[in-house]
């Protein structure tokens, strides 16, 4: 049995995020100061899937003291929002101390693009949990930590055109219908 501790006001106000269509980034902004979120010129959302068979507490703890950063959990997943100085990368480099742990809890990580405000958290928390079961699809690699950069170098996807990014899920998740995927789930998660 999997213990879930309650769930803070910072949690309750980024579950929201994920679940609305249209954000008012002025509320987003002032709401997320108000919570205390670390101030960064830009923003990437780092998700891992976790299965239900882990030991969630001690998963999210370790990843906290890798981080360094807030881990919180949202639908089958471990998150962070990790951001930067406007003009730095984040990479595998970054932590180096995060790919020992992923193959030593057979784990993948997914980096989304960067976002300048909270408003884009949504899409950017769809790009993380994609990036990881994609790249593996178009290479054959499994691949522990993964980004969109590398995906855009490597295959030239464009992840910051909606429509680009919904044909290829789409597609995808066709290709699991007539058995190309073995389980689409495995390349974009639930649809959420």
């Amino acid at each position: 049995m999997t213990y879930r501790t309650p769930t803070s006001k910072r949690q309750q106000f980024l579950n929201e995020l994920m679940a609305l269509k249209k954000v008012n980034e002025e509320n987003t902004s002032q709401k997320k100061s108000k919570l205390g979120f670390p101030e960064y010129d830009k923003y990437f959302v780092l998700s891992f899937k976790i299965d239900s068979d882990k030991k969630t507490i001690f998963l999210r703890d370790t990843l906290q003291a890798i981080l360094k950063e807030e881990i919180l959990e949202y639908n089958h997943y471990l998150f962070a929002i990790v951001g930067c100085r406007l003009r730095s990368r984040i990479s595998e480099q970054t932590y180096p101390k995060l790919i020992p742990f992923l193959k030593e809890n057979d784990m993948y990580a997914g980096l989304s693009n960067g976002f300048l405000d909270f408003s884009f958290l949504k899409t950017a928390f769809e790009q993380s949990i994609v990036i990881p079961s994609l790249r593996q699809y178009l290479s054959g690699e499994k691949i522990r930590f993964c980004s969109v950069n590398t995906l855009r170098e490597q295959f030239g996807i464009d992840f910051e055109d909606p429509r680009e990014f919904m044909k290829i899920r789409l597609s995808c998740t066709a290709y699991g219908f007539i058995g190309t995927v073995k389980d689409s789930a495995d390349l974009f998660g639930p649809m959420i």
